[in-house]
């Protein structure tokens, strides 16, 4: 596989033309939206941080353009093979991401038989199960969780929990209320 990245440096108002054979180009990086276009430089696409684009054919240059009044640096991976980029890309005006809910409460519990692990709450808006033991635990009687699997739902119902097996069981439980 052939990959090659890049930093570039368009000025405002710039069409710059790069050499680079491959069939997909990602952007890893951009100070603001351009356009890329490929072999014949006619019309392009819009492109910016996150975006990616794979060709049918393989192409041995592309032209970026700058249509702003202000320089942007972006960074650019070409290859020869698919592209793909698995962070965590966030943007949007105002976003704010708070760590733990307001009014939240995360529970470990140790199961070992039956036990009540969420008492009824009217004001629940979600709770999430997670179990983290080798053996599987049954919520109310009926929703198996294996290991590691979770379940999350906006019911207001208590619930229990069985650990299946001769092992204690342990379960996490995250809980939001109004």
């Amino acid at each position: 596989m052939q990959v090659n990245e890049f930093e570039i440096v368009l000025p405002a108002g710039a069409v710059i033309e790069r050499a680079a054979s491959g069939y997909a180009v990602r952007c890893t990086a951009s100070t603001a939206p351009f356009k890329i276009a490929f072999e014949n430089g006619q019309g392009g696409i819009t492109f910016e941080k996150g975006l990616s684009v794979r060709a049918n054919e393989a192409f041995s240059r592309f032209t970026l353009m700058n249509n702003t009044d202000a320089e942007i640096t972006a960074t650019l991976v070409v290859s020869d093979s698919d592209l793909t980029d698995d962070r965590l890309n966030i943007t949007g005006g105002g976003l704010m991401l708070e760590s733990k809910p307001k009014n939240g409460d995360v529970r470990v519990y140790e199961v070992n038989g039956e036990m009540e692990v969420a008492d009824y709450n009217p004001k629940r808006r979600s709770i999430r199960f997670q179990n983290l033991s080798a053996s599987s635990i049954v919520l109310n009687s009926g929703i198996w969780l294996r290991s590691l699997d979770s379940f999350e739902t906006n019911a207001t119902d208590a619930f229990s929990a069985l650990e299946v097996g001769n092992n204690r069981g342990r379960l996490v439980v995250f809980e939001v209320s109004e």
